[in-house]
């Protein structure tokens, strides 16, 4: 190996100064002043001290964070305050090295030099005495002292005391081992890219997991939403025919439900077919109304009844202090026919109607309300209407229970 150059010697010496003895000198030193068991204690103990450093920006936040981790049973105490007193040591040595590169202080290198340089026979007797033995150090005092307070000089006895203790252990021949500058950087350069190409591979290989994980999360999610879409859809489809199928049976029943109400309507008017509504005749004690009527017919009416031509005659309910209206049930149509027609005869106001059901006598009413019809009548079991302002007679409307009056109205007259 070539022989070395003073700066690249200087370069040398720093390098294995940083790279390996530092970090074991500093361990050596640093339990030597804080007993690793009470480490944690004395930290603990010196808290506000250190949290006022921070305050004041003698601690940044990096070194706190090894001081004080949020989950401390992660990682040694011991190790991280150490690694916070190196971070120290290696912020001034390198300081001193830049001072040193720049030709500020030459004397400086000679005592880097001189801190390093393998021990030789002849060499000066005060650096082969023992050193005189330092105080040991309480741990009060120690945890007094702030960053900005250490002083350089006691940084240089320091590095004296750890290069007298191991002197014999560093020898010139170490040194022949060590590569260039340009090989180490080649070398750094390359670990370093084998990291993070490993860092890569194994970053994109749990990504991947994960996505290929959660990939098939949601498609498992997504099938079965289709699943309970499809099985939702089939339900839905079901009840769609379950609904029209009873749309169809209420409108069967709807229809069956009117022809039955028409039918019952019908049924009843025509079970009345043969009665006479008697309105206004005077009631009285002990009334004969049978033979009464009849003799009511003979005498303004001029028509003679016999006894069998009455089947049944009788008063039903009406209004509260009004005369109670009399029902009379003769034979037949044509005996009904003949009393309708003279019925123009009576006196007293007496009045016969038609024995007309509710529903009948409720489509009469709407109607009358309707103002398009100029009369309204019922005749054998029906109801009738007349146009207004009609010179045919072809303007005469049937109209039935459950019939659209305008509609049917509006169909006639655009006939």
């Amino acid at each position: 190996m070539a022989s070395l150059s003073v700066e690249e010697e200087n370069y040398v010496r720093m390098s294995l100064l940083l790279t390996g003895i530092s970090p074991r000198a500093a361990r050596t030193f640093f339990d030597s002043e804080f007993t690793p068991a009470c480490l944690e204690a004395t930290i603990q103990k010196e808290y506000n001290k250190l949290l006022d450093l921070k305050k004041k920006h003698r601690i940044n936040q990096s070194q706190w964070n090894l001081l004080c981790p949020r989950f401390p049973d992660t990682e040694d105490i011991n190790f991280l305050v150490c690694k916070l007193d190196l971070i120290s040591l290696v912020s001034i040595v390198i300081h001193y090295y830049h001072s040193m590169s720049l030709g500020k202080n030459q004397a400086g290198v000679k005592t880097v030099q001189s801190l390093l340089a393998a021990k030789k026979p002849g060499g000066n007797k005060d650096q082969q005495e023992k050193p005189p033995k330092r105080d040991k150090r309480t741990h009060s005092d120690v945890s007094e002292e702030s960053i900005d307070n250490i002083d350089i000089m006691s940084i240089h006895s320091d590095l004296k005391d750890i290069k007298k203790s191991l002197q014999d252990t560093v020898i010139k021949s170490d040194l022949e081992s060590l590569v260039k500058q340009s090989d180490l950087k080649e070398l750094v350069t390359s670990i370093v890219s084998q990291l993070l190409n490993t860092l890569k591979d194994s970053i994109t290989a749990e990504f991947n997991s994960k996505l290929r994980e959660k990939t098939g999360q949601l498609q498992d999610n997504v099938d079965s939403l289709n699943l309970e879409n499809h099985l939702l859809k089939e339900k839905l489809r079901e009840k769609e025919i379950k609904i029209k199928e009873l749309d169809e049976k209420v409108e069967d029943c709807n229809l069956r439900s009117v022809d039955a109400l028409k039918s019952a309507n019908y049924n009843e008017q025509y079970s009345r077919k043969h009665n006479i509504r008697i309105v206004n005749y005077p009631e009285k004690n002990n009334e004969h109304l049978h033979a009464e009527f009849i003799n009511l017919v003979k005498k303004d009416l001029k028509i003679n009844l016999e006894p069998t031509d009455l089947i049944a005659i009788h008063r039903i309910p009406g209004k509260e202090g009004a005369i109670r209206p009399i029902i009379a049930k003769v034979r037949n149509t044509d005996t009904k026919i003949k009393i309708m027609r003279s019925k123009k005869g009576l006196k007293k106001d007496i009045k016969f109607h038609d024995d007309i059901t509710q529903k009948n006598l409720g489509l009469m009413s709407r109607l009358n309300l309707t103002g398009k019809l100029e009369n309204v009548w019922f005749y054998n079991c029906s109801v009738y209407g007349k146009l207004q302002n009609s010179k045919s007679g072809n303007q005469r409307i049937k109209f039935d229970l459950f019939d659209n009056i305008e509609e049917k109205i509006r169909k006639k007259t655009a006939s």
